[in-house]
C-alpha cells in the first residue's frame, strides 16, 4: 500500500449514498476523480493534497455536465476521509466522514467499528451485536464512536425505524478499524434500507513524516 513521505496529504474516497441516485462523476477542483459511482457504490482511497477543494458530482450520462451538487470542502492533513453525497436527489448534500484520530493504537485480537446513519428519511437507528444493544437513537447523518469487538464474524443488526435490518458473514480482521454505513430509505420506500461494511484507511495507509 502506498506511503507518503510528505506530511501534507490526506486519504480520501468517495460514497454515493443517495437512494435513487443516478450514477455520477466525480471532481475535485475540476479533475475528474471517479466515473460511474452508483448509489451505494464507492471508490478506492486516494491522495489528495490537504487544500480546499470545489467538490462536484455530475450524472454520468449528463451532456451538459450540471453538476448535482457543487460544493467547497477542505481536507486536512495526515487525516482520512469517506466524502459521502447524501440526502435526496431532489435535495443532495455531503458529509465529511473522517476517520477519528485515536490516542491509543489498535491492541492485539480486538477490531474496531462503528456505524454512520445515511438513510435520509429515517428517524432513529437501534444497533445490536450478537443481540447485544449497544448504541440507540443514532439519527440521520449521525455518527457513533468505535466499539472494540473481539468477534472475526459477528452479527450485526439495525433497527430502524421498527423494522430489523441483520448483517451477518462478515469477517473482520484484528486491529482494523470498520464503518457500517446504514444506506436507503426506510418505511417500506424503494430501495430499502442496505448496511455496506467498509475498511477504514486509518490502520490500512500510513503517513510518514
Amino acid at each position: 500500500m502506498p506511503l507518503n513521505n510528505e506530511t501534507d496529504y490526506c486519504y480520501v474516497r468517495f460514497l454515493n449514498a443517495i437512494p435513487n441516485s443516478p450514477a455520477v462523476d466525480i471532481y475535485m477542483n475540476g479533475i475528474l476523480m471517479s466515473e460511474n459511482v452508483e448509489y451505494s457504490g464507492y471508490t478506492n482511497f486516494m491522495t489528495l493534497k490537504s487544500d480546499t477543494y470545489l467538490f462536484e458530482a455530475i450524472p454520468s450520462n449528463n451532456s451538459n455536465n450540471t453538476a448535482i451538487l457543487s460544493i467547497k470542502v477542505y481536507l486536512f492533513k495526515n487525516s482520512y476521509y469517506t466524502i459521502a453525497i447524501i440526502g435526496h436527489t431532489s435535495s443532495p448534500d455531503l458529509e465529511l466522514i473522517a476517520d477519528r484520530p485515536h490516542t491509543e493504537s489498535a491492541k492485539y485480537g480486538l477490531s474496531y467499528i462503528r456505524f454512520v446513519n445515511l438513510s435520509p428519511n429515517s428517524e432513529s437507528c437501534n444497533i445490536e451485536i450478537d443481540f447485544v444493544p449497544l448504541f440507540y437513537h443514532l439519527y440521520f447523518m449521525e455518527v457513533s464512536n468505535y466499539l472494540p469487538i473481539a468477534l472475526k464474524n459477528p452479527t450485526i443488526t439495525a433497527d430502524v425505524d421498527g423494522q430489523t435490518y441483520t448483517l451477518s458473514g462478515i469477517s473482520f480482521e484484528m486491529e482494523k478499524y470498520y464503518t457500517v454505513y446504514i444506506l436507503g430509505f426506510s418505511k417500506n420506500l424503494t430501495p430499502g434500507i442496505s448496511l455496506v461494511t467498509l475498511m477504514e484507511g486509518r490502520g490500512n495507509f500510513t503517513f510518514q513524516t
